[in-house]
């Protein structure tokens, strides 16, 4: 990236690859994604690319993720106003002033510059609450299989290695364990459909669990 001085690798430029476990072999490799061959983007779409993923990379990194380190560096730089301007050096409204580019190219556009940036911000803000949100509920519902799993191996049924959600919940009820099959059923929903509010499904699995558990 021209503008931020680092490297960006998006999913267009990622791999992928499935792995299969089988039984007398274990886990094995499979490659379904053969190389496809790009258009080149235009110049002025790819500048515009690299400005807006800028952007929101200096959101991210000074506002999402605003560490301790970064506050205390903050508040240091307030207690000396000399290093804004640089150490030593006495500025008059004359010499900042001059210092200033002349009134065309970046001024003339700073307006809507300004406009896209409280446009992005406003995006990237209700998408990074909706995620946030999401991310918690999914982890929640990852925590609550996991304690089902651990329910079931103290019951001497223990998810193999190679097993499906679906696959073991099939194997618990036909060793007698119900609702293990509308468990994984609504596990898998929510760690993996992307909705941003489950909190109902997440209700019914802990009422399973507590059945599960007597």
């Amino acid at each position: 990236n021209p503008y931020g001085q680092y490297y960006v690798i998006r999913q267009g430029n990622a791999h992928s690859w499935v792995e299969a476990y089988f039984a007398e072999r274990g886990w094995m490799r499979f490659d379904p994604t053969p190389p496809i061959p790009r258009p080149a983007r235009s110049s002025l779409f790819s500048s515009f690319t690299h400005f807006v993923d800028f952007l929101r990379m200096r959101w991210y990194r000074h506002v999402v993720q605003f560490s301790f380190i970064d506050q205390y560096q903050l508040f240091t730089a307030i207690k000396q106003p000399k290093s804004w301007l640089g150490a030593g050096r006495g500025w008059s409204v004359r010499e900042m002033l001059r210092a200033l580019p002349a009134p065309t190219g970046w001024w003339l556009t700073f307006p809507i510059v300004l406009a896209s940036l409280v446009i992005l911000w406003r995006r990237l803000r209700r998408r990074v609450q909706g995620k946030t949100r999401s991310e918690i509920l999914t982890y929640q519902a990852t925590e609550r299989y996991r304690r089902l799993l651990a329910l079931l191996k103290k019951r001497q049924l223990i998810k193999k290695a190679g097993e499906t959600a679906d696959e073991f919940s099939r194997r618990a009820e036909a060793a007698g364990f119900d609702l293990v099959m509308e468990f994984a059923s609504l596990y898998q929903k929510n760690r993996f459909s992307g909705e941003l509010d489950f909190t109902g499904d997440l209700a019914r699995m802990d009422r399973i669990l507590a059945q599960l558990g007597k």
